[in-house]
C-alpha cells in the first residue's frame, strides 16, 4: 500500500511531494537564457509587498518587532537593490 501512496503523491504533488526538482538558481538561469521581453516588461511594472515576520518560540523569553511591518517595492528594484532592515527588541 505504501508504494501506491508514494506513486500517487509523486505524480500529483500531494502532501508537499516535489514534482520538479529544479533549484531556484536553475530556474533563474533558465529565465535569463530564455527571456520573454513582454513578460519582463510586465513584471517590471508590478509592485510587491514584502512582509516581515518576527515569531519566536513560546518558550523563549524574547520579543522581536520589525521596525516596519512591510515594505512595498517595484519588482525590478526588489531583485537588484540591497535592503537594510531593522528589528526592535
Amino acid at each position: 500500500m505504501y508504494a501506491v501512496c508514494r506513486m500517487f503523491c509523486q505524480a500529483t504533488g500531494f502532501g508537499g511531494t516535489v514534482k520538479e526538482g529544479r533549484s531556484v538558481e536553475e530556474k533563474m538561469r533558465q529565465r535569463e537564457e530564455n527571456r520573454d521581453e513582454a513578460v519582463e516588461a510586465a513584471a517590471a511594472q508590478r509592485q510587491i509587498t514584502v512582509s516581515f515576520n518576527a515569531d519566536v518560540s513560546d518558550g523563549m523569553p524574547w520579543r522581536f518587532v520589525p521596525a516596519q511591518r512591510s515594505v512595498k517595492v517595484q519588482w525590478h528594484c526588489a531583485r537588484n537593490t540591497p535592503w537594510t532592515l531593522f528589528w526592535l527588541q
